[in-house]
């Protein structure tokens, strides 16, 4: 049955492309997504919140003063 509708021409048009291409595209491609942003929520609320990127800031404007000699083996 399904070769003859192959043989026919006959397919299934999903988001513009055929099923098993837009399954690809649309389905398989965009998953990782999924979780990536999930994950980068979740680091954000635990390890790098507010009060971690005001040390940080701190951190980089000292490391930019010109009167802030160098530490034991930094150059």
């Amino acid at each position: 049955m399904e070769l003859r509708r192959l043989h026919r021409g006959d397919t299934t048009i999903v988001l513009g492309f055929t099923a098993p291409t837009s399954l690809l595209v649309y389905g398989l491609s965009l998953a990782p997504w999924i979780p990536l942003l999930a994950i980068t929520w979740a680091f954000e609320k635990a390890y790098f919140g507010p009060e971690e990127q005001a040390r940080f800031d701190e951190i980089v404007a000292e490391a930019k003063d010109p009167r802030h000699p160098p530490r034991d083996g930094e150059d």
